[in-house]
């Protein structure tokens, strides 16, 4: 007997098509999609569709789409990147595929991923001396014996 979840699943898998570097696998409770080791989209188990979009621009353009709503598993702690879509989506591969798409593209490290803030360098400065690390201290008892 077939669920909604399951007809969900053939649906994410109908709009994702053969993309190269797809894996399914089950994680927290539900059907999640990997690229190449990175998880991109899951079905949540309330019957929505999630993507993770880390480049900002992305996710503010699908955050202003009336009926999407950021994933918060347990009603209180909101997963950064991740977005459901509507649900009026489950039914509506035009819609849906796009943003799937571009789940896809992010999490496979291409230009859109790239537009992520890159992370900061290191902030000594050349030819600064570097001060040296600290001794540990002999523990009394240890080290005399």
């Amino acid at each position: 007997m077939s669920t909604e979840l399951d007809w969900l699943r053939e649906r994410v898998e109908a709009v994702m098509g053969a993309r190269p570097g797809v894996t399914r696998k089950r994680m927290f409770g539900c059907d999640t999609w990997f690229r190449d080791g990175a998880i991109f989209a899951l079905i949540w188990k309330t019957g929505r569709i999630g993507v993770k979009l880390p480049d900002s621009e992305a996710y503010s353009a699908l955050a202003r789409v009336n009926g999407v709503e950021p994933w918060s598993p347990g009603g209180k702690m909101i997963m950064g990147s991740w977005l459901l879509v509507p649900d009026t989506w489950n039914e509506d591969e035009d819609a849906l595929r796009p943003w799937v798409s571009r789940a896809w593209e992010q999490a496979g490290g291409g230009a859109a991923a790239k537009k992520k803030a890159s992370p900061k360098k290191a902030s000594s400065k050349e030819g600064a001396p570097q001060k040296p690390a600290a001794k540990k201290a002999a523990r009394r008892g240890h080290d005399e014996r």
